[in-house]
């Protein structure tokens, strides 16, 4: 059983090493490109070295393919495993014979890795492709709390993802701009305050 997972980890260990260094080098992308200017800023990487932005966009990439792979999925495993409570909250592979686990688990982890790789080169493009713009909330802003609707005057409608409570008074004006993994940052032009936002309109 030891042994079995040991593979699992080796064969995941394997495909996240050569996905990262791929995205490293083949496409030149830099964990800068994939932030805002405000962001890059105000978490300091700006004191990096090249070399040590390398080494944060590789980091980066592997950790968001190894939550994608971190264990089975449901339709593709639940006969090796012990129970779908399990499935959900250990993801430990049940007792089975070695060599039908170990093909089980290659196969899988090939046929996942490859949607992930996929699935992360698309949101790490999209994020590179969307524009940043300025608008203004509509509706009586006075800050933002726990998942707070902002409705501008362009007519979207987005809501707050997470953050710490901010209280407002003062211009409506904001700015929101791409983040991460196809995600979205509102900035208040008057305060310079920030929140994790999401598009729902």
């Amino acid at each position: 059983m030891v042994k079995s997972r040991q593979a699992f980890a080796i064969a995941m260990s394997s495909f996240v090493l050569l996905w990262t260094t791929a995205a490293t080098s083949d496409s030149g992308t830099t964990i800068k490109a994939l932030m805002t200017e405000t962001e890059y800023q105000e978490t300091g990487l700006q004191k990096l070295s090249a070399d040590e932005l390398e080494k944060l966009y590789f980091w980066v990439i592997k950790q968001a393919i190894v939550s994608r792979v971190r264990c089975l999925e449901p339709e593709a495993s639940k006969q090796y495993l012990q129970s779908d409570s399990e499935q959900s909250t250990k993801c430990h592979l049940a007792t089975i014979p070695e060599t039908k686990l170990n093909a089980a688990v290659a196969a899988h982890v090939a046929a996942t890795f490859e949607k992930a790789k996929t699935e992360i080169r698309s949101e790490f493009d999209a994020a590179k492709t969307r524009t940043a713009f300025t608008s203004s909330v509509t509706n009586d802003f006075t800050g933002w709390d726990d998942k707070t609707v902002f409705v501008l005057s362009n007519g979207q409608v987005w809501r707050q993802r997470h953050g710490r409570p901010y209280q407002h008074i003062g211009t409506n004006s904001v700015r929101l701009e791409p983040s991460f993994f196809g995600m979205w940052r509102m900035t208040v032009l008057s305060s310079g305050r920030s929140v994790a936002v999401k598009r729902i309109e």
